[in-house]
């Protein structure tokens, strides 16, 4: 016989075990075509045109090995075609099958087969990095907040001209950081377990909570959260879309284990109203009210009236306070990359209202703008009381109804947002506040990992130094896009 014989006996262990190699998810294209990875482009051709003859459809006789043959010849002519090709082949080195179906994508912005090959190590370590997050499921967030002052002490003119003041030190306002890792106990049921910690003006503290969240289905879930170390605090969360056009969320916070003080109740409805326009009705309870007697001495009811009393008692834990308000909110899409939200917030110590809108340059820049106004209101005195009957339909609580008080702060901010690829995204944002006066803040999203850097950079409302902060970066950003990135 010649070398182009058929021996079923001799090659039906072979065969089988390239049939197997062909079925899997992610084909072998070395071990299909029996050759090394550090085969030449003649030694995959030689072993391509053996196994075309053995898979040829014409060499079997039934229906059934026809059929099976034809599937061989073709995984051995896809994996041919993959080998004998320099930018695929790298590309298959790397990444694999999925790394062959972008490799036209890519070879589209590099000059040779060696700058395809850098390109697709780089989608390597990305996804490897990726798959390490997914595993471990961990998630970070770094803030070190700057006071930086000295560096707008004096007038612009003469920081320009004086370099030691604008390299003065950088104090160090606060430190924050938090680590959190989530593993699935089964298909429904999460288990989450963050550690954090904080440091100001030369105070420390940190605490670990550990979070269950049960999803019974796509459009229900709820949580439960409890600190391990003092103050404790249990939270309780959920979230239930009803359909496509509503959707309900609350929130319960338990400041104190012991019950000394009433919980604060969050309850958020929202719903489609026309177009992509949707609305939100959010209430919140705080921590002030009281129930008859019960929570009638909490500490977070205390007042003026009560500072001789509270002096006589023994110290208690502080526990933050938490006053009631009524939020509407209206977000929505005003064009195709443009997007707004609208709020306005009713309280009994405090009022606001902020307009926001953003745009998308392009998929990997946005733009954002905002403005918020704070009404300073008239705080809930310890005795305040609201009763419901025939003689007192009316509440009665002392200053509680007495309204606006008057502004209390006008903040503009500014953000920009670049997107440097699927993992990487980078911030700045401009605060100025009438109150506090300019901060600048920079913000690094990678992967689960976020690492935030506001800086103070004035304590007065400087518009000067606030048009800078953030017309600088801004138009730097714009360039390095349009000149480079997007090219």
């Amino acid at each position: 016989m010649n070398d182009e014989s058929w021996d079923e006996e001799a090659d039906e262990a072979k065969l089988h075990a390239m049939e197997r190699a062909a079925e899997t998810a992610e084909p072998d294209y070395y071990r299909l075509l029996n050759v090394s990875r550090q085969a030449s482009a003649d030694d995959v051709r030689d072993a391509y045109r053996r196994l075309s003859r053995l898979f040829h459809p014409d060499r079997h006789r039934s229906a059934e090995q026809r059929e099976w043959a034809q599937r061989q010849f073709h995984s051995v002519s896809r994996a041919y075609e993959v080998l004998t090709d320099a930018r695929a082949r790298a590309a298959y080195d790397q990444l694999g099958e999925k790394g062959v179906q972008t490799a036209t994508a890519l070879g589209l912005k590099v000059q040779s087969p060696r700058d395809l090959l850098e390109a697709f190590e780089r989608e390597a370590r990305r996804r490897r990095f990726e798959e390490i997050e997914q595993w471990t499921q961990s998630e970070s967030t770094v803030t070190v907040s700057l006071d930086s002052t000295r560096l707008t002490a004096d007038p612009l003119p003469r920081r320009l001209r004086s370099y030691r003041t604008m390299l003065g030190p950088v104090g160090l306002q606060s430190l924050f950081v938090r680590q959190a890792f989530s593993a699935d106990l089964s298909a429904r049921l999460r288990a989450t377990v963050a550690g954090q910690a904080m440091s100001r003006d030369g105070r420390g503290s940190g605490n670990v909570l550990g979070t269950l969240t049960y999803t019974p289905g796509p459009h229900t879930w709820a949580s439960a959260s409890i600190s391990a170390l003092p103050p404790h605090r249990l939270t309780l969360q959920g979230s239930f879309q009803q359909s496509l056009e509503r959707f309900y969320t609350t929130e319960v916070v338990q400041h104190s284990l012991d019950l000394s003080t009433p919980p604060s109740v969050t309850a958020t409805a929202g719903r489609l109203l026309f177009g992509g326009t949707v609305g939100t009705l959010t209430v919140r309870t705080g921590n002030q009210y009281a129930l008859g007697p019960l929570w009638a001495r909490s500490p977070t009811r205390t007042s003026t009236s009560a500072t001789a009393t509270a002096a006589a008692r023994p110290p208690a834990r502080k526990v933050p306070r938490a006053s009631s308000s009524v939020v509407l909110g209206l977000s929505g899409a005003c064009s195709e990359r443009g997007k707004f939200a609208l709020e306005v917030t009713a309280g009994i110590e405090h009022s606001l209202a902020s307009a926001t809108y953003l745009h998308e340059v392009d998929s990997h820049f946005s733009v954002s703008g905002g403005v918020t106004a704070v009404g300073v209101g008239a705080p809930m005195p310890r005795d305040a009381r609201f009763r419901i009957g025939d003689d007192d339909s009316v509440a009665t609580a002392p200053n509680v109804a007495s309204g606006l008080q008057g502004l209390g702060d006008v903040l503009l901010h500014a953000e920009m947002v670049a997107t440097a690829d699927s993992w990487t995204k980078l911030g700045w944002r401009v605060e100025f506040s009438l109150a506090s006066g300019v901060q600048v803040a920079a913000t690094l999203h990678y992967l689960g990992h976020r690492i935030q850097l506001p800086v103070l950079l004035t304590p007065l409302p400087d518009p000067t130094v606030a048009v800078l902060a953030a017309l600088l970066p801004t138009v730097a950003a714009l360039g390095l896009h349009y000149a480079v990135l997007r090219p």
